[in-house]
């Protein structure tokens, strides 16, 4: 879910097709407790329809984005090392 919110605001509705199986009524849930532990943003564009988007503070979005940082980084190192790993053993 962090990852589809630190793309920018998204509607339940798009969090929904991100996270296939999980019902409306649990994605309200976790939204308000991530809202109540300020890491997400409710913003409610509502004039005369109902309009609610959801995004992550700054601060978590920042941290979120170096961790998956990080990541990427340690998955690039591990496959490089399969891959001298691998050309190793064809060697023997």
């Amino acid at each position: 879910m962090l990852c589809a919110l630190r793309l920018g605001p998204v509607r339940i509705g798009q969090l929904g097709r991100v996270i296939p199986g999980a019902s409306k009524k649990v994605l309200t849930q976790i939204l308000r407790k991530f809202e109540s532990e300020n890491i997400v943003v409710r913003i409610d564009l509502s004039d005369l329809v109902l309009h609610v988007e959801y995004q992550l503070h700054q601060e978590v979005r920042e941290s979120v984005e170096q961790l998956l940082d990080h990541v990427s980084k340690w998955g690039a190192s591990f496959m490089a090392l399969q891959g001298k790993a691998s050309a190793l053993k064809e060697r023997m």
